[in-house]
């Protein structure tokens, strides 16, 4: 690799190569992976706090190949695995190993998948110490710019039609197996989980697939409501008061009780409440009130066909104005009280 050096011994300076990779502060241009590939940081992503990766939603080009995920940062390549994130589902989403040295070791995710790594140490334009020194981690990174405006918006354009047909191609696959309504519900559980939850509740979505919802629920009586929709899908994603430890003294909890008291001989035992993540996501976006609001939804369609209901619009009026509608009816509100705020 261009640049190579004899691995430097830095003892709990990961903060030092945070800071390289936010601010960029290294040779661009010649940048490549430790196999060889060319590397182009379209954005090199936004630095988190919380449990996961250390930068989030990046955009980056290995070999002509746009990929977008996460970067997660260590001092040499082996703490990947010494931080044991080769197991962890947090992690699924690295697309970029960013180290100061390769020592060689293994970068893969938990589903098998190998990460490229970089190591920046050959690409930095002054000796270490002197590059530490210069950097003021105390205050705000400088935006880097990633190319040219053109050469920016091309990428750009690139990585979102390749999302585009990424998900397209996901979703066909999906709907060769299963219905277009239960691909739609999956969908819209999934956004409900925002990133942080996005992956328990497509977990809840299998576990509760929506014609398991509707049979229990029995269309034919006035138990089809939101009250009951919310009582088992709160009830089956482990969040009811009762499986979080909490009092069940509200009424409208106690209701949630019942409702799940009599699924479970049918729809077995709840996810446990571990599954879901609360840290860092504010209150409006907690778990319980997202699958609270999605039953709101689910019952406002009457139980019709879900694809039909939702996407009427587009059969009947201009595009802008079908757009509106189906946002609308996407739009749910929770009332502000209620246990899910506790």
């Amino acid at each position: 690799m261009e640049g190579e050096r004899a691995p430097v011994s830095l003892t709990g300076s990961e903060r030092l190569v945070v800071a390289l990779w936010e601010r960029q502060s290294f040779r661009r241009g010649a940048l490549t992976t430790a196999d060889g590939r060319p590397v182009q940081v379209v954005y090199p992503g936004r630095r988190t706090v919380d449990h996961g990766p250390d930068f989030r939603g990046a955009l980056i080009a290995v070999g002509g190949e746009l990929l977008r995920g996460d970067v997660e940062v260590h001092v040499r390549t082996s703490g990947w695995r010494e931080h044991g994130h080769q197991g962890d589902p947090a992690y699924g989403r690295v697309v970029l190993h960013v180290v100061l040295d390769h020592d060689g070791a293994p970068t893969e995710r938990i589903d098998g998948a190998a990460v490229p790594v970089v190591a920046l140490s050959g690409y930095l334009s002054a000796p270490l110490a002197q590059v530490a020194t210069a950097l003021d981690i105390s205050s705000p990174p400088p935006v880097a710019p990633c190319s040219t405006p053109e050469e920016a918006g091309a990428l750009l354009d690139a990585a979102g039609l390749a999302r585009f047909e990424e998900r397209a191609a996901a979703l066909e696959g999906e709907l060769a197996w299963t219905s277009a309504e239960e691909v739609l519900y999956t969908g819209l559980l999934e956004a409900m989980g925002y990133r942080a939850n996005k992956a328990p509740c497509r977990r809840l979505a299998e576990r509760v697939p929506l014609a398991a919802l509707r049979a229990e629920l029995g269309l034919a009586r006035p138990c089809g409501g939101v009250v009951a929709v919310q009582g088992v899908l709160l009830g089956a994603a482990g969040l009811l008061p009762s499986q979080r430890g909490r009092s069940t003294s509200d009424p409208l909890a106690r209701t949630y009780e019942v409702v799940w008291a009599r699924a479970t001989p049918r729809l077995g035992p709840p996810m446990p409440s571990t599954a879901w993540q609360f840290y860092r996501v504010r209150p409006e976006n907690t778990p319980p009130r997202r699958l609270a609001g999605l039953a709101y939804l689910l019952a406002g369609s009457g139980w019709s066909d879900l694809v039909s209901w939702l996407l009427a619009p587009l059969w009947t009026e201009p595009p802008e104005v079908a757009g509106e509608a189906i946002e609308r009816a996407l739009t749910v509100v929770v009332a502000e009280d209620g246990f899910w705020n506790r």
